[in-house]
């Protein structure tokens, strides 16, 4: 009984060890609160953070996409990846971007492929890797999403390779609604309005009223 109780205060030990050492993961979030009430002209930035990454565990790539209809939101506006202390950018050198029309994409490499030859230094924490801003252009509904070229490559402090830092198990989406904005009339259009309605309040005050034949 005594041997079942240890074997059981163990297997307890274990799990929760492996839940505290669960591997990296990427995830998408927004500044905005509530991205069911977007209105044409409004911005919208987007964070891409990794988290889990444990001590004594490094990426050598980590490339992230984010796909949205381009008839909603077309180019991202920005595309700035994190280069505070705080940032796991370690090198502004080992990072490419690119924003073409509904997407955005981040890139870390160790590994310049263009000479010179140049190593950049791993990832090694967590926090923000890139964000980005789009501007609503028209009304409608999708998802921001994580693109299908996801790609990573890393090891653990015992130097076995960390999967799917990226894949599956990182991957979110968030849900959008642009509504139609309120429309404002144009200045001219306000002034030919004005203009009209002091034109007719002059004739009817300059037009001879008709005098009662009794």
């Amino acid at each position: 009984m005594k041997h079942a109780t240890m074997l059981g205060i163990a297997a307890i030990i274990l799990m929760a060890g492996s839940t505290c050492l669960a591997g990296p993961i990427v995830s998408l979030s927004s500044t905005t609160p509530d991205l069911s009430q977007i209105h044409i002209g409004d911005t919208v930035q987007f964070d891409i953070t990794l988290s889990g990454l444990n001590p004594g565990d490094t990426l050598q790539l980590l490339g992230v996409s984010v796909a949205f209809p381009a008839a909603s939101f077309g180019a991202p506006t920005s595309n700035t990846p994190s280069l505070t202390p705080s940032g796991i950018v370690p090198d502004v050198g080992g990072y490419s971007g690119a924003v073409p029309l509904g997407n955005a994409v981040g890139l870390y490499d160790t590994l310049n492929l263009f000479p010179p030859p140049d190593f950049f230094p791993d990832i090694t924490s967590n926090g923000l890797f890139f964000s980005f801003t789009v501007t609503a252009l028209a009304a409608g509904s999708g998802t921001f999403a994580f693109g299908t070229d996801l790609n990573s490559i890393g090891f653990d402090a015992s130097g076995l390779p960390l999967d799917n830092v990226v894949g599956a198990t990182g991957a979110s989406q968030l849900s959008f609604t642009v509504l139609q904005g309120t429309t404002i009339p144009e200045p001219g259009s306000v002034i030919l309005l004005g203009v009209g309605t002091l034109a007719t309040a002059a004739w009817a005050r300059r037009r001879p009223r008709r005098v009662a034949v009794a």
